[in-house]
C-alpha cells in the first residue's frame, strides 16, 4: 500500500462549474509547462556545476550557495515533473516552490556582499528587490498552502511566480534587442 494519501491526487470540490478533473488537468498542464520551462536550463546548471573553473561558482559561502541551487535545482525540477506525471499535485508544487528557494539563496550572498547597492531606483531595483525579500515568503506561502490542500491552484501560481517573471524579463530582454540591438 502506497504511503502517499489519495487524496493528494485530486482538487477538492467542483466550483465555478468546472469538474474537479478538467481543473486537475488544467493544472498538470501548468505544472508540466513550468517545470519544462525550469529544465530549459538544467544543460548549463550542469555545464557551470561540472566546469573546472576555480573562479566559477565563487570561493567561500557563496561558491557553496550557488554551488547547492546548481546541483539541487535540476532535482528539483525533475521532481516537479515527476510528481505532477504520476499525479502528486502537492508534491509536485512543493518541489517547484524548493527550486524558487534554492535559487533564492544562491542569490543571497551577493545581497549580503552588496548590499549598499540595494535596491537600486530601476526596475532592476525592484527585481532584486523582490528576490531578495518577497520571493522566499511567496515561496514558504506556496509550500504551507499546497500542504494543506485547499488551495493548490493558488498555490501552484505562486510557486510558478518566479519562473513566469524569469520568462517576461527574457522576453523583454529579447523584444529590447531585437529593437534597439546590442
Amino acid at each position: 500500500m502506497s504511503s502517499v494519501d489519495p487524496s493528494d491526487r485530486a482538487i477538492p470540490a467542483e466550483k465555478a462549474g468546472v469538474p474537479a478533473s478538467d481543473r486537475v488537468m488544467r493544472l498538470r498542464t501548468f505544472l508540466i509547462l513550468i517545470a519544462l520551462i525550469q529544465a530549459l536550463d538544467i544543460p548549463a546548471k550542469l555545464g557551470v556545476l561540472v566546469m573546472n573553473d576555480p573562479e566559477v561558482p565563487g570561493p567561500g559561502w557563496g561558491g557553496w550557495a550557488v554551488t547547492a541551487e546548481l546541483a539541487l535545482s535540476p532535482l528539483a525540477t525533475l521532481a516537479v515533473l515527476y510528481f505532477t506525471i504520476r499525479g502528486y499535485l502537492t508534491f509536485a508544487v512543493v518541489a517547484l516552490a524548493i527550486t524558487a528557494l534554492l535559487g533564492w539563496v544562491s542569490m543571497l550572498p551577493s545581497v549580503v556582499n552588496h548590499w549598499a547597492g540595494i535596491p537600486e531606483p530601476d526596475l532592476t531595483g525592484l527585481y532584486t528587490v523582490w528576490q531578495a525579500f518577497v520571493l522566499p515568503v511567496v515561496a514558504c506561502v506556496a509550500i504551507l498552502l499546497a500542504w494543506q490542500r485547499e488551495r493548490i491552484v493558488i498555490a501552484a501560481m505562486l510557486a510558478a511566480l518566479p519562473t513566469i517573471l524569469g520568462v517576461l524579463g527574457f522576453v523583454g530582454f529579447a523584444i529590447g534587442v531585437t529593437m534597439y540591438g546590442f
